[in-house]
């Protein structure tokens, strides 16, 4: 059986309406890895939870910062986005200097 062709012997898990009904062990035997049914689908998967993939074009540079703790609580304080913020405020004074 193709992935195109239908078994016309085993019924649909989804009804006319489109509602799913409960599957039987059966459904479940008939299962396969989703690699065998679409070859390379597992390759965008490979990166674990949380990680980002690499940045087309790197626009930041990573370093180790220390502040002193009324600066990070200041930005903390404004809720999510405040690393953007401390960048933003950063930048702003660089263009300050560089102007003059």
């Amino acid at each position: 059986m193709t992935a195109k062709s239908k078994d016309k012997t085993y019924p649909s898990p989804a009804s006319v309406a489109g509602e799913v009904r409960e599957l039987a062990v059966e459904d479940f035997n008939r299962m396969r890895p989703a690699e065998d049914v679409i070859p390379g689908i597992s390759e965008g998967m490979k990166r674990l939870r949380g990680q980002r993939g690499k940045q087309k074009a790197p626009t930041k540079v990573q370093k180790t910062l220390r502040l002193s703790p009324e600066v990070i609580n200041y930005f903390q304080s404004q809720g999510k986005g405040w690393q953007t913020n401390l960048d933003k405020v950063l930048k702003d004074y660089v263009k300050a200097k560089v102007k003059v």
